[in-house]
């Protein structure tokens, strides 16, 4: 399931949670422009890990990503 999306202020990144069962990650799917590009943009995978990741929230120069890292105990 991918959830909480959100821009990058300069428009050129789409950040979202994706949930694949196992985990939840932070992705992000560039913005494609111009005639040539591909018709589908590959999403890249930004975090993995130990943690499960939510909420990415870019900074407002667009140059740092803040994310939520939550570890189950059980």
């Amino acid at each position: 399931a991918d959830y909480n999306g959100q821009w990058t202020p300069n428009g050129a990144y789409y950040l979202f949670t994706h949930a694949d069962g196992a985990a939840t990650n932070i992705w992000a799917l560039p913005e494609r422009h111009g005639f040539f590009r591909k018709a589908s943009p590959t999403p890249v995978q930004l975090t993995t890990g130990p943690l499960n990741y939510d909420h990415a929230l870019p900074s407002q120069d667009g140059r740092k990503i803040f994310v939520t890292g939550l570890q189950s105990r059980s």
